[in-house]
């Protein structure tokens, strides 16, 4: 671990995170902490970042190279979260609790009787994150059953396209709506099946990293109005799915910053 060194290269090609290895140039502690309580928290994929309230002002301007591997056999991605808190709380002598804290979310929920989904025909492969190893995943035989909660996309004239397979409401709006909406996604649906179907939308801003953000939210009783482009996700997903994105509170967690102190290089 050393001062951030890497932080010229934009921040898509930047470090890696697979089973039993961690390579992180020129991140900031507060990201740091995120990563191991939620999104690496346990076997179960988790798209969403806590917030991460209090703390000294370093944790935001200072970066750091972070290059850990894990000993023995934790090599499974599930080992991820217990080996970057021990290294947070050994070399930043890092101390947290989490707390409930009310949060402006969306409410994922039908719109129409007949929602515009189709039930996924045919099995599908879970993911199982225990046993992903390091290094890129072999390709998948002819005629392997899909992954479940696979999606692709594509640009079109008026935006992008994304195909869904074999997905529920709760991974649609934990991994696509947060990322496109801008705020946690909680579905409200009552579906649990899985579905197929597709949404074309015109995402408004577009990270660095190919990830698409909206630069704006709607109120509670009206969607977002469309731009030139194409519809706002808003508005794509109830005119073409019969789903609709409502604003709302709900208790979430919140990761607290007991003490945190600077680290000496290594």
């Amino acid at each position: 671990m050393k001062p951030g060194s890497d932080c010229d290269k934009p921040p898509g090609s930047r470090g890696s995170v697979v089973p039993g290895r961690i390579d992180l140039p020129c991140v900031p502690v507060r990201t740091l902490i995120a990563n191991p309580y939620d999104a690496f928290a346990g076997a179960k994929i988790r798209w969403s970042r806590p917030d991460v309230v209090g703390g000294p002002g370093w944790i935001d301007k200072d970066h750091f190279d972070i290059a850990a591997r894990a000993p023995g056999a934790a090599t499974t991605q599930e080992m991820l979260g217990p080996m970057m808190q021990s290294l947070l709380e050994d070399r930043f002598q890092l101390k947290v609790h989490v707390e409930k804290k009310d949060t402006p979310v969306f409410e994922l929920t039908v719109a129409k009787s007949s929602p515009n989904l189709h039930p996924s025909q045919g099995p599908c492969t879970p993911v199982d994150l225990s046993i992903i190893t390091a290094g890129p995943p072999a390709k998948a035989p002819d005629g392997a059953p899909r992954m479940c909660g696979a999606m692709r996309g594509h640009g079109t004239a008026t935006g992008l396209a994304m195909d869904f397979f074999a997905i529920t409401m709760e991974e649609f709006a934990t991994r696509t709506l947060e990322t496109d909406s801008g705020r946690p996604v909680i579905d409200k649906t009552g579906l649990t099946g899985r579905y197929d179907f597709q949404l074309e939308f015109s995402p408004r801003l577009s990270g660095s990293s190919g990830t698409t953000f909206l630069d704006g939210e709607p109120s509670a009783a009206a969607p977002a109005p469309d731009d030139a482009a194409g519809p706002s996700i808003f508005n794509a997903l109830q005119n073409q799915l019969g789903l609709k994105l409502s604003a709302a509170k709900a208790p979430l967690d919140t990761i607290v910053i007991d003490s945190v102190e600077k680290p000496s290089a290594n």
